[in-house]
């Protein structure tokens, strides 16, 4: 029987998620069509690889961003995609389904408070909240990531999720040891 390794998350894989969701936000019709829709730009942050902690470990690609489009309107965009092969037994596979806010974290200038909904394994649209930390360089495990998805998202053990079974709830409280998360700026074409 052959382990079966997480997969890990180059740099080049994770920017390329966060194009994508630019293209998914429909930011990426040509050059009139951005300028016409483009700011001042706004701020993001991005990164992956290992997430461990005392329970497991986990992979993991970010991007989210918030942009600024004329007239002040305020756009979520990105892509999280979370592994954990050991969760239950069986593995659990979480990725967004929507971002609905990305905010600097009052206490921590270098951490950022992501919310919206993710599918578990494939399928339904469960609340989730992750505050994530660039704290430090590509591989000094200071970076740090808190994941939490359904009912552990909303904080009340009974709470269930729509399309996913009632009994959601994940949590993980983790450092980055292989990889990084980084805050970005994003600079859109006036």
């Amino acid at each position: 029987m052959t382990e079966q390794r997480p997969k890990v998350w180059s740099r080049r894989t994770v920017m390329g998620s966060g194009a994508a969701a630019l293209a998914a936000a429909g930011l990426a019709h040509g050059p009139q069509a951005l300028a016409q829709r483009s700011g001042t730009g706004s701020g993001g942050i991005g990164g992956g690889g290992i997430a461990k902690w005392a329970g497991g470990q986990a992979t993991f690609s970010l991007f989210a961003a918030r942009l600024t489009l004329p007239g002040g309107k305020l756009v979520f965009i990105g892509r999280i995609q979370w592994v954990d092969p050991a969760w239950q037994g069986s593995g659990l596979t979480l990725e967004t389904a929507t971002i609905s806010s990305y905010l600097p974290l009052p206490n921590n200038a270098r951490g950022r408070e992501i919310k919206g909904t993710m599918k578990v394994n494939g399928s339904g649209a469960a609340p989730f909240v992750m505050h994530a930390f660039d704290n430090g360089p590509p591989g000094s495990g200071k970076d740090a990531v808190d994941l939490r998805v359904g009912a552990a998202a909303l904080g009340t053990p009974e709470a269930g999720a729509t399309g996913t079974p009632a009994a959601v709830s994940y949590s993980a409280t983790a450092t980055v040891s292989a990889g990084d998360i980084e805050l970005v700026t994003i600079e859109l074409p006036t």
